[in-house]
């Protein structure tokens, strides 16, 4: 049984972060995905991060890119400014940029580091 498509209004419209973990130690990309959940969940709560959807596409060098639904993006950036602290350690977390292309933000995120 094929499934039908979802037609392309249907589908959620989404934003790519391209952001920088500033933190004295290289972080693999499980301990990013735990220390972005949880710098999401504890701003947004349970409701707002279902409904912003956090999905990271790819990280590497302290440098990665989040996918977030598009009504979202201000509560998601706002919640990533708060880090202070990564494992009980100083370390933050700034958005460099945000696109609606993760070809065109590939292209960008990667050359500022």
């Amino acid at each position: 049984m094929n499934a039908k498509p979802i037609i392309p209004t249907a589908k959620p419209k989404t934003r790519y972060l391209g952001f920088k973990i500033d933190f004295k130690d290289i972080i693999n990309p499980a301990e990013a995905k735990i220390v972005l959940d949880s710098a999401i969940m504890s701003y947004l709560g349970q409701l707002g991060f279902g409904k912003a959807a956090p999905q990271l596409i790819e990280f590497k060098d302290n440098i990665g890119i989040l996918k977030v639904n598009n009504d979202s993006v201000n509560l998601v950036r706002a919640s990533l400014a708060l880090v202070n602290k990564i494992h009980n350690k100083q370390g933050s977390i700034s958005v460099e940029k945000v696109s609606g292309s993760l070809k065109a933000l590939r292209g960008t995120i990667y050359k500022h580091s």
